[in-house]
């Protein structure tokens, strides 16, 4: 499960990457209008590439198998907590990235798409190995990886101007810091998809996706909000770069407590995890 799970991590990490790409070339050569054209004809393609593909009929395939009443369970509300967390963290950051690149820096849209693209790239390599861990070792570690790697990304964005990489900080440095940003997501994403569905009855695989995106949209929605007020409160337009380094460093500041939070519980459920592991090896 966790493999494909990851597998389709991926393919929707590869069009995070290249649609940032696309988009910079588009806006330097043709301008922003044209971003909502180029949506039609990658729909149309979509559209028939759904009805073409195969119906899995899950409601009879499926009936033989009773499905358990569905039940909140302590691992169920965690998995969609940290969804929620994980996606406010991320995309807090996402939303300061473009502005960080253009205002405070002066990159090209285009630049800013070449940046983008590295950091989706990175989450597409990352996810399907995220998947084969998780179901080889369990969700934790990758989980708890995902959430670091996150925390120590902000650091990286929080300390651009603070003199350790000057106030021009080289794409060599940013790269780095989106690469590391990039990877966390590729780890998280599947295993804590996983460690919903695991804790969910066979039956109920539908309903516990719905939740975990549900979560993750959450997540989404109130990370550029918060984003956009620390934009606003540490001065906005007035002074880009000094605005965006700050808003990183609140962001910096609540992603190490979350990855602090998160350490005894994936200690307690790897323990748990290698226990069983070891276990079945023995029989």
């Amino acid at each position: 499960m966790g493999w494909g799970i990851g597998c389709q991590t991926c393919m929707t990490c590869i069009g995070l990457a290249f649609g940032p790409l696309l988009a910079g070339f588009i806006t330097q050569r043709f301008g922003w209008r044209m971003l909502f054209a180029v949506n039609l004809p990658a729909s149309a393609i979509a559209f028939w590439v759904a009805l073409m593909g195969p119906d899995t009929e899950p409601s009879r395939r499926a009936s033989s198998i009773p499905a358990r009443p569905f039940r909140v369970t302590g691992r169920w509300f965690a998995a969609a907590a940290n969804e929620a967390l994980y996606y406010l963290c991320l995309y807090a950051m996402g939303f300061l990235i473009p502005l960080y690149l253009i205002r405070g820096q002066g990159f090209t849209t285009a630049q800013i798409g070449t940046f983008l693209f590295i950091q989706g790239a990175a989450r597409a390599v990352l996810a399907p190995i995220s998947g084969r861990v998780t179901d080889r070792f369990g969700a934790s570690l990758p989980i708890w990886l995902g959430i670091v790697s996150l925390a120590l990304s902000a650091c990286f964005f929080g300390l651009f101007g603070s003199g350790l990489f000057g106030n021009q900080a080289t794409p060599v440095a940013i790269c780095s810091a989106l690469i590391l940003l990039g990877a966390g997501a590729g780890l998280f994403a599947p295993a804590n998809s996983k460690a919903m569905l695991s804790a969910s009855p066979a039956g109920k695989y539908g309903t516990a996706a719905g939740v975990i995106s549900t979560a993750r949209n959450l997540g989404m929605t109130l990370g550029v909000a918060l984003g956009s007020v620390l934009y606003v409160g540490f001065g906005g337009d007035g002074n880009t770069f000094y605005t965006v380094r700050e808003a990183f460093r609140v962001m910096a500041g609540i992603a190490i407590v979350y990855a602090v939070v998160s350490i005894p519980l994936r200690a307690g459920e790897s323990k748990q995890r290698w226990w069983l592991i070891a276990q079945t090896e023995r029989s």
